[in-house]
């Protein structure tokens, strides 16, 4: 058997592991699948907001599949570099060919959203390696 993946790559899978192993399908088989994106604002940001944004973009792209559910999941994330509010969308496409279109459709409106609102990323968080504690940038 062969599939083609996202990125167009062609992955062979011999017939009998369909018989001798679990086979994982992210969408069992049905054209909708879900779709994860993750937006990050700054902490300090207006989440109703962005939110509402999010959803904006969710529930009128093209490409949305509305026989099921859409959610938004709000939580605190920190990184390496930074402290963020992320907000998870996650929707249905409705047809899995259309996962990369939904997923671009959905962040470049909004991203246009976040700047027009004027809702910022995270601030990245600098450090000075070596610098003496208490001191700013080692002066």
């Amino acid at each position: 058997m062969r599939i083609a993946t996202l990125d167009d790559n062609l992955v062979s899978i011999p017939n009998n592991r369909f018989l001798t192993e679990p086979v994982a399908s992210s969408n069992a088989g049905a054209l909708d699948m879900l779709v994860q994106i993750d937006f990050h604002i700054g902490m300090d940001q207006d989440v109703t907001r962005a939110k509402r944004i999010v959803r904006d973009a969710l529930t009128s792209s093209r490409y949305a599949y509305s026989g099921k559910p859409w959610a938004i999941v709000i939580s605190e994330v920190i990184t390496e570099s930074y402290f963020a509010v992320r907000l998870r969308a996650k929707a249905y496409v409705l047809d899995v060919q259309y996962e990369k279109a939904f997923e671009t459709d959905v962040t470049e409106r909004v991203l246009q959203a976040f700047r027009e609102e004027q809702i910022a990323a995270p601030a990245v968080l600098h450090r000075h390696v070596g610098a003496p504690l208490g001191t700013q940038g080692g002066q």
